[in-house]
């Protein structure tokens, strides 16, 4: 795609979409967090432009408005890291967000066959981007650490019969001990980066005109052919998360569910990668432990998956040998 590219839609006024554009209703995923999403497409060259998820209640709402926010944040650091928000606010009974669709092909979804550095530059150098904070935290009190510790008491507290699975605040302390020779920067986390959320695009990357306001979208794309990733569906994503997670959680999804790898080969696939990052490797090991650790409480108010829920229980008893 060169040239101008512009978008004009509406989730408010009469008629909410102007001629010419037609709506394709789908449905997300099951669960709590189940919205209504519609795909916004353009007749006349039957493109998608746009995508609008909406919600009314409960998890649903709060991981649209999570995805508001971050996507709203992270225009103000580049206009290529993920989607533009063309819309957002009340909307029938409920809240909906409007986003700009991303031309390209979704990644490969396999993980190279080595884990020489170069393999993944790209992803690599996509995640250094969501570096955007110069403050550090030392690790009991980084924001992700705080989080995911207050999450562990609650489950234990809620769930007895679980504890014997869980890490103690003792063992939880142990986790942490590798981490706490260094400080640790926050970063935007996705919270579901994985390949099937990655696409793959062909541009130089988008630069919104001055006078951009939404629900307009307008930015140059130039022909240097420059290859870029763009992540989309953001409402797992957090503002203070914390560094290597989303590599992690990127290796351990791709392991399980792509390669249907066992939990040790998995970690040991990611090892040499997260030490060649200059991470020791009980650091290394460390993080892996609260990644899956962080994200089985996530997925779990879904009822998550089972088999990778097992999957995460079993990395982080693994890693905690």
């Amino acid at each position: 795609m060169c040239g101008l590219f512009r978008v004009r839609t509406s989730l408010r006024g009469e008629p909410p979409f102007r001629s010419g554009r037609r709506v394709v209703l789908l449905r997300g995923a099951e669960g709590l967090s189940q919205k209504l999403i519609a795909r916004v497409v353009d007749e006349p060259s039957s493109k998608t432009v746009a995508y609008i998820k909406y919600a009314e209640d409960g998890l649903a709402r709060d991981k649209v408005e999570a995805e508001h926010r971050i996507l709203t944040e992270l225009e103000k650091q580049s206009t290529s890291l993920a989607p533009f928000v063309l819309n957002y606010g009340s909307f029938g009974n409920g809240i909906a967000l409007e986003v700009s669709a991303v031309e390209g092909e979704m990644r490969e979804a396999k993980l190279p066959v080595s884990e020489i550095r170069n393999q993944m530059s790209e992803v690599r150098e996509y995640l250094e981007q969501l570096h955007v904070s110069d403050e550090l935290f030392e690790i009991d009190e980084h924001p992700a650490v705080v989080r995911l510790r207050e999450q562990l008491l609650s489950y234990t507290s809620d769930n007895p019969k679980a504890q014997s699975l869980m890490p103690n605040a003792s063992q939880f302390s142990q986790w942490l001990a590798p981490l706490r020779e260094r400080a640790w920067p926050v970063v935007i986390q996705h919270g579901d980066f994985t390949p099937w959320n990655i696409i793959q695009r062909t541009e130089a990357g988008g630069q919104k005109s001055e006078d951009y306001s939404p629900p307009i979208t307008d930015f140059q794309i130039t022909d240097n052919g420059a290859t870029l990733l763009c992540a989309i569906d953001w409402e797992e994503g957090v503002l203070d998360g914390s560094p290597h997670f989303d590599f992690i959680y990127f290796i351990l999804q791709s392991g399980c569910l792509i390669h249907g790898w066992e939990p040790q080969r998995t970690v040991d696939y990611l090892l040499p990668l997260l030490e060649s990052e200059g991470l020791s490797e009980k650091e290394s090991v460390s993080l892996i432990k609260l990644c899956a650790l962080e994200a089985y409480f996530r997925f779990g108010a879904e009822s998550g998956n089972p088999k990778l829920q097992d999957f995460r229980k079993q990395v982080f008893s693994y890693a905690s040998q």
